[in-house]
């Protein structure tokens, strides 16, 4: 199938943003995916063949320049692995992180790190569930959880996908660029090597330019149905 992008040959972040803008300014970039969340894109060309779906981009009409796109990823990746230089325990709130953090960094963090606060009814009830190791199980698809704790779950995440997308003002692909940048963050303040940070890093550029430059035509499944 025409375009569909791998990492083959564009493993370094940016050069892999130049062949992603390139494929969409050419047409429509197909992205094949591991599953249907869209969180983990292919690795190689084998890879594509056991991916449960495909995404479908074309470039927007008024998507920003690739330099704009590059220097946008440029400086919140710096600035995520600013904050992960930073005692965790010293922005465990909005306020305090206003306080620890530089205007810059804390506006970065504002949209990107702040963890999602559930403010329903059931706030307690939330929190243990999704403390819990059954709820990994749960976003993996392998239900552990009752119709009714099900149910719970759901409105949570709808609420925290809700959220995400409020901070980058309702742009496309907000949970995933999100969900991104609070993965890398995560690795450079663990000292992951630098394969695994680097592809992360591949990701969030992928992220950030999908919800900078991309229109979401569609999403196929592998046997070529529209999901």
């Amino acid at each position: 199938m025409k375009n569909i992008l791998t990492l083959e040959g564009n493993r370094d972040p940016e050069a892999y943003l130049h062949a992603l803008y390139a494929a969409m300014e050419d047409g429509a970039v197909r992205i094949a995916r591991y599953d249907d969340g869209g969180l983990m894109g292919c690795m190689t060309t084998a890879d594509v063949q056991s991916a449960t779906c495909l995404e479908v981009y074309r470039l927007r009409e008024d998507a920003p320049g690739l330099d704009d796109v590059l220097a946008e990823g440029r400086a919140l990746v710096a600035s995520l692995k600013a904050a992960a230089a930073v005692d965790a325990s010293a922005i465990g709130s909005r306020a305090a992180a206003r306080r620890a953090l530089s205007p810059q960094l804390f506006a970065v963090w504002n949209v990107y790190l702040r963890p999602f606060v559930w403010q329903g009814a059931e706030r307690a009830r939330v929190r243990a569930l999704v403390s819990s190791d059954d709820y990994l199980l749960h976003c993996a698809g392998d239900g552990r959880f009752s119709a009714e704790e099900e149910a719970l779950l759901a409105r949570y995440e709808a609420a925290r996908m809700a959220d995400y997308a409020d901070r980058l003002r309702g742009r496309f692909g907000a949970a995933q660029l999100v969900c991104r940048a609070m993965r890398l963050e995560k690795l450079f303040e663990l000292d992951a090597p630098a394969m695994i940070a680097d592809n992360e890093t591949r990701e969030v550029y992928e992220a950030l330019a999908l919800s900078r430059c991309a229109a979401a035509v569609r999403r196929i499944g592998r046997r070529g149905e529209r999901i």
